[in-house]
């Protein structure tokens, strides 16, 4: 494994992933680091990767940098699981993103932002030493998972120079992160947060989700906190996009217990889908559909709904036109 990693940090190699990648429309500097394979590295067209930086995927890891992502130069990301970057996204200097992290489209990165989804153990067996407490915690029936905490940082933030992200934080849509920030707690969507430990100390708007959710309404967006929204053209409504990489994750409010999820769809292929732990197969097509779905998550009146795309077909795409609640 060391003689593998060697190898890779090695001027052909690079010379080799460089070119590979410029193949498949991306951009990489000759002294980056891609370790290793083409299929746990996959780069987006339109990406490119500055001088110095090093994407090191582990051999059960995965990292994805979907259209469009620029990182600038001596960016780490290093993952045994999965790293996903969203489409536009822009990571400046000296970044690192460890472990299991997923960062939403066109979000901002200053330079020196640290995110990790990794903990090391201290106060499950306080008076023994945090290496012997990780490898007790390793052993047990949790496993390594009770050591790994994903983090999620939703489409459009903005994370300010020096911002520690720790794990299991999620960050919501819109939110603004300022410099120096040490992430210890989730941070509601398009929230203003200072101060470390980060805390809230104001909203880029109010945050007042409807019953309702459809894609051509812009006053809606806000609600769709991750999948991917094509716009309105002539010839084709708007829709929100899901895929086994991109699930779709929307909030509604909703003020009263029973209750039933419409929505349009139209799949590219047959695809199982997955809603609140529900599973729904789709065939290829177009339909409508209103069944009782848990939501995945509560809070008040405020309900937080997924929906993850899987098998039977890897490549099948899901469109959804409109969400509601009745």
């Amino acid at each position: 494994m060391k003689l593998s990693r060697i190898l890779k940090s090695l001027w052909p190699w690079r010379r080799w992933s460089c070119l590979n990648a410029l193949a498949g429309g991306a951009r990489v500097h000759s002294s980056v680091c891609l370790m290793g394979s083409t299929a746990r590295i996959r780069l987006g067209r339109g990406t490119s990767i500055g001088f110095h930086s090093r994407l090191a995927a582990g051999s059960a890891g995965q990292i994805v940098l979907d259209e469009r992502v620029w990182a600038s130069s001596d960016v780490e990301i290093e993952t045994n699981s999965e790293v996903h970057v969203g489409e536009g996204t822009t990571i400046q200097r000296r970044c690192t993103i460890n472990g299991s992290t997923r960062i939403g489209t066109g979000c901002i990165f200053a330079p020196n932002v640290f995110v990790s989804s990794g903990t090391h153990p201290f106060r499950v067996t306080p008076h023994i030493p945090i290496r012997e407490q990780e490898r007790k915690l390793a052993a047990s029936n949790k496993g390594t998972d009770a050591l790994d905490r994903p983090v999620w940082i939703q489409d459009d933030c903005w994370l300010g120079a020096n911002v520690v992200v720790c794990p299991g934080v999620t960050i919501g849509k819109g939110s603004v992160v300022g410099a120096k920030c040490v992430v210890t707690r989730d941070v509601s969507p398009y929230s203003v947060v200072a101060g470390v430990p980060a805390k809230t100390i104001g909203q880029r708007l109010k945050w007042n989700p409807r019953n309702s959710i459809s894609a051509d309404r812009q006053e809606d967006h806000p609600y769709i906190l991750s999948g991917r929204l094509v716009n309105t053209t002539a010839d084709r409504p708007a829709y929100i996009e899901a895929s086994m990489d991109t699930p779709i994750c929307i909030v509604l409010s909703v003020n009263r217990s029973n209750t039933e999820l419409v929505f349009e769809w139209h799949a590219s292929a047959p695809a199982r889908v997955e809603i609140g732990g529900f599973s729904l197969s789709l065939p290829t097509g177009s339909g409508q559909h209103k069944v009782t779905f848990a939501p995945q998550k509560v809070v008040g009146e405020i309900h937080y709904y997924t929906v993850t795309v899987g098998d039977p077909s890897a490549s099948a795409v899901l469109r959804i036109v409109f969400f509601s609640i009745v």
